[in-house]
């Protein structure tokens, strides 16, 4: 049998996540058979010839790094285990066919670490959006901190999936939180059942903690009135928790102005309102399309956002220019102004942009602490509350007008789906409880 010849190659087409699986090509007497190996790469990153180095494993993967250190290695593997069964085939007296070599061969057990498989996986993620990069980057990385980096990938169990689910209880996770903890791990263990690294799907028995909704802030009218009314103007003092006074930051009128926008105009995420163009405002309207979805979004501005707006009018600015200049118009991700647009731009320029706007969401965010307490409004008062004070505000016009209905708030907020509304909605809904429980029992 010395005729039998080992090669890698790859799958001719791509899986849902644009890889090639390598299979180990078996060729005896001109007749072959393939193995699948637990590795899939990109074309650009496969070398099927590579050197051959005394002492060395075969670069058969391009790059550095952990994760192409393992996937090599474990090419190494299937490739050694192939031809130490051929040899005991040879010795037990077996036939010289591709065929029955492959058939005699047993995949060895694998022995890739959770911190390797789970630096391959967040490598998958990047193909997504990068704010669920970051989400699952931070679930992911919290549980191999949890197991260990060095733990074998089959060690991942009900067992010890229960015993994080008693570990986060213990570090006062909620169970909504812990839902997403495990459905991002999930997420991860799928792909290592797919790949085949994994022989049982851990989560088969295992009871996922409750995804309850939150309790959702909203402010009343009048708080929203007080907000409007405070008098931010220079030489303004705030006091701290220890009675020292401070000036006002600049970030106050800034982060009140755009809450406010928010609130009247369909309650915008903060991404997008901090995105939004000159060339988004046309004939009266705001019209963009969301970060989160892409879907379109057209609302007419009322006279307080036209007033808001006039704020921060620059003249001059490019169509393409920030509205409200917290980004810069210079920046390397100014010119892109659809939702297709920044989805091609390069990896490294949604990083920035991403990181850019985050950090101006903490500056609002920090800022709006100060105005709650200026304004008496003892919650904890975020920027996306402006959209949650819409929500209600809305909800309660539908129940007096009808004029407005439930599709429209729908339409308003963005949403695709109307039981999202629904669900929304219903957070918000205990004063028309209240309201019923009054009258059945004649309060």
């Amino acid at each position: 049998m010395n005729n039998i010849t080992y090669r890698f190659e790859l799958a001719s087409r791509p899986n849902r996540d644009g890889l090639h699986v390598i299979y180990l090509r078996i060729t005896a007497n001109r007749k072959h058979k393939r193995i699948k190996t637990p590795v899939a790469v990109k074309t650009a990153d496969f070398n099927p010839f590579p050197k051959i180095v005394p002492n060395r494993t075969p670069q058969w993967i391009k790059g550095v790094g952990p994760a192409v250190t393992q996937q090599n290695e474990l090419l190494y593997g299937v490739w050694n285990n192939a031809v130490k069964q051929h040899a005991e085939l040879v010795k037990a007296g077996g036939t010289e066919t591709a065929e029955t070599l492959v058939n005699h061969i047993k995949q060895p057990p694998s022995t890739i670490t959770v911190g390797v498989f789970a630096d391959q996986f967040l490598e998958l993620v990047q193909r997504h959006s990068i704010g669920y990069e970051k989400q699952v980057k931070s679930k992911v990385k919290a549980f191999v901190a949890w197991i260990g980096r060095e733990a074998p990938l089959k060690n991942i169990s009900l067992d010890l999936l229960q015993r994080y689910e008693l570990y986060l209880n213990q570090q006062g996770v909620s169970k909504t939180n812990q839902h997403y903890h495990f459905s991002r791990i999930k997420r991860m263990t799928n792909e290592a059942i797919r790949l085949e690294l994994l022989e049982k799907d851990p989560f088969l028995h295992f009871e996922m903690p409750p995804d309850k909704p939150q309790p959702r802030l909203k402010l009343t009218d009048a708080q929203i009135q007080a907000i409007e009314n405070l008098d931010l103007g220079k030489g303004r003092k705030r006091t701290d928790a220890k009675g020292r006074k401070y000036e006002l930051g600049e970030w106050v009128p800034v982060a009140r102005s755009l809450y406010l926008f928010s609130f009247y105009n369909g309650g915008i995420r903060a991404s997008d309102i901090i995105q939004l163009r000159y060339c988004n405002i046309v004939d009266g309207r705001c019209e963009y399309q969301m970060n989160k979805t892409s879907k379109l979004m057209s609302s007419k501005l009322s006279a307080k956002s036209k007033e808001i707006l006039k704020q921060f009018h620059r003249s001059g600015a490019p169509a393409y220019g920030f509205l409200f200049a917290l980004l810069s118009d210079e920046a390397p991700y100014a010119k892109q102004v659809t939702y297709d647009e920044k989805k091609r731009m390069p990896r490294a320029i949604q990083v920035q942009l991403d990181n850019d706007v985050s950090s101006i969401l903490v500056m609002i965010n920090r800022a709006l602490k100060d105005i709650a307490k200026l304004a008496g409004i003892e919650e904890r008062l975020t920027f996306h509350t402006a959209r949650h004070s819409f929500a209600d505000k809305a909800r309660r016009k539908m129940k007096e007008s009808k004029n407005v209905s439930i599709d429209d708030i729908r339409n308003a907020l963005g949403h695709t789906r109307l039981d999202t509304t629904q669900r929304y909605l219903n957070s918000f809904d205990r004063e028309g409880l209240d309201s019923a429980m009054d009258a059945i029992f004649d309060d």
